[in-house]
């Protein structure tokens, strides 16, 4: 869905534009803050914690917002003026114009922060900062606040969608490596590179980017605009494998005065476009896999692949029905675990698939009847862009301030959020995060080290203050390899990776802020 343009100074929560009111002097010239995920994305029943998720979202955001991809006009300000003219119970609602005014003036229209962050795809456990955005051009200290309700979509929309993906395919890889025992598991990793595809684009309220984030793990998918973006804006125009087949439905089907005048047509078809799918339950898939199974020596004979598809009725039963209709038809093979493959023909099964209806049910199912999980690729709609902030708790809390008070000479004074649990504590302080440790991952640095970019895996993504640490990008190939490589170093569980000099720190803060 596309949505209304809006000036930006109202792309934001109403209570966030009010907040310049509410700070201490000092928080206008300088402000960091961090994004951070607080709780884990849950497991199937009986399985162990998985404290893993792969970032995501930031390459798109900087590439997509106002202030970041393009500069502010004062035509914003000034739509922005007139609606807030009345907002606060029919009065004027305050905003921070004069800081949108020196955004304009001194930075071209661009929001002059820098955003330092974990590279799209990187995994990281649940605690940890995934990025980490501050300034100190004067007057701007909160351009760091107002995108907050903007950006936080973006990461916590990828970050779940992209971990649940690659639960996804660990899942599916441990499937065909009890099929495939002789196998690498970089062979392994190519043998399922398009058997789960995404077929959500009417399913995700938001799919052209969760759709981006299915292809940090997979390559097949029908949200072609996905594909395109991905390869366009963040692979530099270059095509990094995404694909898709020809596939019947409903309405190529309907239209023909017989069904069987339908297939042939999709035969026909199969001399030049070798693999189409094609849905066989428009008339009753008994009756239409049958008819597919009839024609199935035709298309092999052309160097056509069927792949017949099921798009109604129990899951199990009709994949194992379609799976024994086309090994009738076409024959078998028998691969190294002895389980049977189709020859030149597969099932494809999409209507209404889960997790737990592709792992729990229908693979169980189609080797116990003797078959091989090659035989089959899953369709996944709206369950693969699922997606709700809730599910990983992600915050964004500021740490760090200027602030004009003589109780903190240096002018800066670290701040965070207490909680009695452990992961809800927001971070005092600028920190650098290493993803290479197995332990003390994320440790405190001075402002001197912030400033000279001294963050770890913490990239500058984007500079545009008045002195701007060199930026750092990634093609989005090097994203599908960061999100299949680095996820295979953590263990999924590493207990409390913050240093405990950090932690003391915490500690500290909640007692000096707790003792009157």
């Amino acid at each position: 869905m596309r949505v209304f343009p809006v000036p930006e100074p109202c792309s934001v929560d109403a209570y966030q534009a009010g907040h310049y009111l509410m700070l201490p002097g000092g928080m206008e010239d300088f402000e960091l803050s961090h994004g951070v995920f607080r709780r884990p994305l849950d497991v199937p029943p009986g399985e162990p914690v998985d404290m893993r998720l792969l970032s995501g979202g930031l390459a798109p955001f900087l590439l997509l917002e106002p202030g970041f991809a393009r500069p502010l006009e004062r035509d914003d300000l000034d739509a922005a003026e007139e609606f807030y003219s009345d907002f606060y119970l029919g009065q004027p609602y305050p905003w921070p114009r004069a800081m949108f005014e020196r955004i304009l003036a001194e930075h071209a229209g661009y929001y002059p922060l820098c955003v330092m962050g974990l590279f799209d795809g990187q995994a990281h456990y649940v605690g940890e900062p995934c990025v980490q955005i501050w300034t100190d051009a004067p007057g701007c200290g909160e351009c760091v606040g107002w995108i907050e309700s903007t950006l936080l979509p973006y990461l916590w929309s990828f970050s779940i969608c992209a971990t649940r993906s690659r639960r996804r395919k660990e899942r599916m890889i441990a499937v065909f490596r009890a099929a495939y025992p002789s196998r690498s598991l970089d062979e392994l990793h190519q043998m399922v590179a398009t058997r789960l595809h995404d077929f959500g684009r009417r399913g995700g309220a938001a799919s052209q980017m969760t759709g981006i984030a299915h292809l940090y793990n997979w390559l097949g998918t029908d949200t072609v605009d996905a594909a395109y973006a991905a390869a366009r804006y963040l692979n530099g125009g270059r095509s990094f494998g995404a694909c898709s087949v020809l596939a019947s439905a409903h309405r190529s089907t309907t239209p023909w005065p017989r069904e069987d005048e339908a297939y042939d047509r999709i035969v026909k078809l199969m001399e030049r476009y070798k693999v189409i799918s094609i849905v066989a339950d428009t008339y009753g898939y008994a009756r239409g896999i049958r008819k597919l199974a009839e024609r199935a020596e035709t298309i092999r004979s052309r160097g056509g692949w069927l792949v017949a598809r099921p798009d109604s009725g129990d899951p199990v039963e009709t994949t194992l029905l379609g799976l024994t209709e086309l090994a009738t038809a076409l024959g078998v093979d028998r691969q190294e675990s002895g389980l049977k493959i189709i020859r030149g023909a597969s099932i494809l099964q999409g209507d209404t698939m889960s997790d737990s209806w592709i792992f729990e049910r229908i693979y169980p199912a189609v080797v116990a009847a003797g078959f091989c999980p090659s035989n089959l690729v899953f369709g996944m709609g709206e369950q693969n862009h699922k997606a709700y902030r809730s599910e990983t708790e992600l915050a964004y809390k500021t740490a760090l301030v200027g602030i004009d008070d003589p109780r903190f000479p240096s002018g800066f004074r670290e701040n965070m959020k207490s909680s009695d649990v452990l992961l809800k504590r927001s971070i005092p302080g600028a920190v650098g995060v290493d993803c290479s440790r197995p332990q003390r991952r994320v440790y405190p640095i001075t402002i001197e080290q912030l400033r000279r970019g001294e963050t770890g895996d913490l990239v500058v993504l984007h500079d545009r203050r008045p002195n701007p640490l060199p930026v750092r990008q990634e093609l989005f190939a090097e994203t599908r390899e960061r999100a299949w490589r680095s996820w295979l170093e953590l263990p999924a569980d590493a207990g409390d990776t913050f240093d405990p000099a950090l932690r003391h720190k915490q500690e500290e803060y909640i007692c000096t802020m707790t003792a009157d």
